[in-house]
């Protein structure tokens, strides 16, 4: 190079116009290089996986003037090698499919549609004569991820950063821009190669610190690589033959690819980054655990519309796409764009709560079965607005990363599987059970452990200053997801949503027993429990609320009454048109225990009784026209459970007169009496007891209202 020279480190340090930059491109020779531009103004160069930044200043060694401090009475706190930082973060992030899951995040946040992702199980350079170094790179088996974003600037610096991602503040709602999650990549690599747009890059760890970022640029592939890099790419990625993912030759030729993709090659011997060996069955695993949460994987995001998950370049194991249906179909773009508008200056925060209610359809494809499912989810996106916040609320608003932004996903065809899962945009680590036993998916901008597998809670016992972030998702769930779940149950109303639909939105107060999500409890069911969420069995099925039903439960002193006696008295409530709700096993406990979950304490629930049978048949006379076997079970579940002396005005005692009842209060004498003692009193029908079950009788004479 003209008006340059080859330097040393030392012999740079001598040079107090010179400033180095770092030759990534070229790491096949063994020496380190920097190339020296002399008499210009010295800047300084940005070097992430270097530990300092020259400039002139740097260089110079300087006397300090009498009276000042001496730089050199200074030093700094050593960083640890890049590998002792990549090995702490590893530790931090667990190995499984939280690693694919960081992918998906990186691709969401690069505005990507479609994410890909394929295991890459065959050698695929063989004995081939390539060049050794880049060979150890690529050889395969590997991972491979692909979506339709390009990176950008910030990306491929954000991507050479150890412990800071490259989110501005504006940027909140960004969940993964290659912060400290992408680097759980490591634990199946130990060189990730990424290439986008006009270049790609290898970074390798394992090698000294000023040569772990090697960047080729596609126009260097051909020239500067092309004996080395170059046939290694062609041959791994099938170039001359269609490329993997649509990269292929032309792309390299024509200096740009409009997407992105990630190739990680296992680790086939330990290193010294980590002594693990990743065998492609522990891959395979680690794509099966992805595949169990691919179909939910799409709820709650606003790009990515597909998921592909694949075994070599020509099998298609699992598909996953999400698209609007019913009502939404034709606007399931644009309301994920409105709820996007939202979130592009967290600064601006609305003062007015926002919501965006919509039904999307995901579709999962089993490519080895060639079958096909398909879920309708109700999705809910809520922003809670300054004015409805509590004071609470708005200082964690404004402390941080903090965002009152959730939402809620409730399936409308519910499965007996369903197990309902948290989301920080995408699923934590799914477990043997759900974490908080809802009917619905929740997502929110919830602080979670080091390990991004669960949500902070306060421990049991715990004590001191309460922790701002526990808070936070205390305040976030109670406050902010309480609303979004209000809004679904308003959408499902609003649309006439049939009656089981409705109900199975309702949480099962007893099973949620975790503290945490117990906080979404009282607030959700003392607004819902005062809307019209209750159909009747009226014949116009019209809907009320929890004062105004009568609800298919007895009293606590009834509720031994015999499933025919239950029926028959059910039956007659109906047919009087009062607003009886036939509650599901799983809300029969608002009413069974509602001193126990008194979410509206102020009102008493409408339960059944022996009085209020009683006042509803005197009010109205029409059950005389029942048939006799009817009143008989009726007169039996009164004197079984009635202690109240307004039944005994029923006229439902069943005289020998088949077609004469008389009451306790009527007037005239009644006898008790067996069959054969009544044939021998013709004339006295009217008033003979003989037709009735000898323990009826029994109570009868014991009550001493026989005359």
């Amino acid at each position: 190079m003209a008006g340059s020279k080859q330097l040393t480190r030392e012999d740079l340090k001598k040079n107090q116009k010179a400033v180095y930059v770092p030759l990534y491109e070229d790491i096949s020779s063994d020496e380190e290089s920097f190339d020296v531009k002399t008499n210009i103004q010295p800047q300084p160069v940005y070097a992430p996986e270097l530990k300092d930044t020259w400039s002139d200043e740097e260089i110079i060694d300087e006397q300090p003037k009498e009276g000042k401090d001496s730089d050199s009475d200074y030093e700094g706190l050593q960083d640890p090698p890049v590998r002792r930082q990549l090995q702490n973060i590893l530790r931090q992030y667990p190995d499984g499919p939280q690693i694919i899951r960081e992918l998906v995040q990186n691709a969401e946040d690069a505005k990507a549609s479609t994410f890909k992702v394929m295991t890459c199980i065959e050698d695929n350079l063989g004995d081939g004569d390539f060049d050794p170094k880049y060979k150890k790179i690529f050889q395969g088996p590997a991972l491979c991820t692909f979506n339709d974003g390009v990176f950008t600037e910030k990306d491929w610096k954000g991507i050479k950063t150890i412990y800071v991602s490259v989110k501005e503040k504006d940027d909140t709602f960004k969940i993964g821009r290659f912060g400290l999650g992408f680097k759980s990549v490591f634990h199946v690599t130990d060189t990730p190669v990424i290439i986008s747009g006009d270049r790609l890059l290898i970074i390798n760890p394992t090698s000294t610190t000023e040569r772990v970022c090697h960047s080729v640029t596609f126009k260097k592939l051909t020239s500067r690589y092309k004996f080395t890099l170059w046939p290694v790419l062609r041959k791994v990625l099938h170039l001359d033959e269609g490329g993997v993912f649509g990269f292929k030759t032309s792309n390299v030729k024509e200096e740009h690819f409009p997407n992105t993709l990630f190739w990680f090659p296992l680790r086939r011997a330990p290193s010294t980054l980590l002594k693990k060996i990743y065998q492609p069955s522990r891959m395979k695993e680690l794509m099966e655990s992805f595949r169990r949460e691919a179909d939910t994987t799409l709820l709650f995001l606003q790009y990515i519309s597909s998921i592909t998950i694949m075994e070599n370049r020509d099998s298609v194991l699992y598909e996953v796409t999400i698209e609007g249906t019913g009502a939404s179909k034709d606007k399931f773009s644009d309301l994920r764009e409105y709820t996007r508008d939202w979130l592009k200056d967290t600064n601006a925060k609305p003062k007015d709560s926002q919501s965006i209610a919509y039904n999307a359809l995901v579709i999962t494809r089993n490519g080895k079965e060639d079958s096909a499912k398909k879920a309708v989810f109700k999705i809910v996106n809520f922003y809670q607005g300054t004015k409805e916040m509590s004071q609470g609320l708005k200082e964690l608003s404004e402390d941080g990363d903090n965002a009152p932004f959730v939402g809620v996903a409730y399936p409308l065809q519910m499965e007996e599987s369903f197990n309902a899962h948290v989301f920080c945009f995408l699923p934590l680590p799914f477990q043997s059970s759900s974490l908080t036993n809802l009917p619905v998916h929740v997502n929110g901008f919830f602080n979670l452990d080091p390990a991004r597998d669960h949500v902070l809670q306060a421990t049991a016992g715990q004590v001191g200053k309460r922790d701002k972030n526990i808070e936070w998702n205390e305040r976030l769930i109670k406050e902010v997801i309480s609303q979004a779940y209000i809004k679904l149950i308003e959408d499902l109303l609003k649309e006439g949503s049939p009656r089981e639909i409705v109900c199975r939105c309702l949480p099962d107060v007893q099973k949620v027993d975790n503290a945490l999500w117990k906080l979404l409890l009282q607030p959700v069911m003392e607004s819902v429990l005062r809307m019209n969420i209750f159909q009747t069995e009226k014949q116009e099925k019209t809907w009320v609320s929890f004062e105004q039903a009568v609800f298919d439960v007895f009293v606590d002193r009834e509720r031994e009454v015999a499933e025919k006696t239950k029926d028959v008295v059910i039956e007659l409530i109906k047919e009087y048109g009062e607003n009886l709700v036939i509650l599901p096993k799983h809300l029969r406990i608002l009413v069974e225990s509602h001193t126990k979950y008194r979410f509206l304490p102020e009102i008493q629930s409408r339960v059944i009784s022996t009085e209020y049978v009683a006042n509803l048949l005197l009010r109205d006379h029409r059950y005389k026209e029942k048939n006799r076997s009817t009143k008989v079970i009726l007169l039996g579940y009164f004197l079984e459970y009635g202690h109240q002396e307004v039944w005994k005005q029923l006229e439902l005692l069943p005289t020998n007169d088949k077609t004469h009842f008389v009451s306790l209060v009527s007037t005239g004498t009644l006898y008790l009496c067996s069959e054969s003692e009544a044939d021998l009193f013709p004339e006295l029908e009217k008033q003979l007891l003989s037709d009735l079950r000898e323990e009826m009788k029994a109570k009868l004479m014991t009550s001493q209202t026989s005359k």
